[in-house]
Formats: structure tokens, C-alpha cells, sequence
């Protein structure tokens, strides 16, 4: 398991044993004192995405200890979620965007334009072709991945939204 903190630290952690909850730290990737605002790891390929509160996103493997960053946003990037194959991920940022981009391809693939405030919290469809985002202008928007377009949009009454998932059959939000 990864630990993200505000001081600007990841730790990166192995479970050693279930039963006795006996972990051991393995390696600490990152200290640039900017406080991390997500994390998300991309299984079988030992790869951590971490977004913080500049305009950077790093991209770092595990099993190395070196740093690559690309600017994602030119602001804060609130979040940063792998999808679970193919190198893709999705990152929401302070510019109301969302974007998609490709771990070995240094600018996005596609921008999702439609919040008019920050966008917090970005989500994968089980199927990967659909994404779901939520921002400060209590929206949630279901977007298209293959378009770009936005698919259904959902009005909260509610304050911010703080947590956001679809189900395992993606039939739920």
C-alpha cells in the first residue's frame, strides 16, 4: 500500500502478513514538501501516479526511486486515478478540467470541459470507457472517455460531494 501526506512524503509499504497486520516500509519515493492530494497505483506495472497541490503530476515506479513529473494542469491537481489497464489515467485540477492522458505521452489525450469550478474527484467506469467527475459546483458529470462529451450531468443539492464510485457492474453511481 501507498501512504500519501501533507508534509509531501510517500511511502510505499509491503504486506508482509494479513493475520498480524506486519507490513514493512519499502522504498519512500517523493519529498518536495507540496502536500499530496492523491494517489493511485497501477498494478503489475509497479507504478504510482501522485497528484499534489502545485501544478505537477508524478509518475514514478516503485521500484525505482526517480522522479518524473509533467505539468498536468498549471494549477493544483486535486486527484489522479490510473485506469486498471493500459497506462491511461484521468487527473482533475483547479482549472475545471479534467484530462486523460497516456503514461508514455507527455501531453493529454483528451480534456473534459464542462464544470465552472475545481474538479476534485475523478472516477473510472468498470468498463473504461466512461469516466464520472465531481467539483466544487456540486456537478457530477458522466463523461464519454472514446468522445470527450459529456454524458449525463447530475445537479447535487447537496454541499461538495467528498466521495464518488460506481458499482462493480457500473450500473450504479
Amino acid at each position: 500500500f501507498v501512504i500519501g501526506c501533507e508534509s509531501g512524503h510517500i511511502f510505499v509499504y509491503l504486506i508482509k502478513n494479513t493475520k498480524t497486520n506486519l507490513s514493512k516500509h519499502v522504498a519512500k519515493l517523493r519529498y518536495d514538501k507540496t502536500p499530496v492530494t492523491s494517489l493511485s497505483i497501477m498494478f503489475g506495472n509497479n507504478e504510482v501516479i501522485s497528484a499534489i497541490l502545485t501544478e505537477f503530476v508524478y509518475l514514478e515506479p516503485i521500484n525505482y526511486l526517480k522522479d518524473q513529473n509533467d505539468q498536468a494542469h498549471g494549477c493544483t491537481v486535486w486527484e489522479a486515478k490510473f485506469a486498471p489497464l493500459g497506462g491511461y489515467f484521468i487527473t482533475g485540477g483547479a482549472d475545471k478540467l479534467a484530462k486523460l492522458w497516456h503514461k508514455e505521452i507527455s501531453n493529454p489525450l483528451r480534456l473534459f470541459v464542462g464544470h465552472i469550478l475545481d474538479v476534485h474527484i475523478v472516477r473510472w467506469h468498470p468498463n473504461h470507457h466512461y469516466m464520472a467527475t465531481s467539483s466544487q459546483d456540486s456537478m457530477i458529470i458522466i463523461w464519454s472517455v472514446l468522445t470527450g462529451e459529456s454524458i449525463k450531468v447530475l445537479q447535487t443539492k447537496l454541499s461538495l460531494v467528498t466521495a464518488l464510485k460506481f458499482s462493480n457492474s457500473g450500473k450504479i453511481l
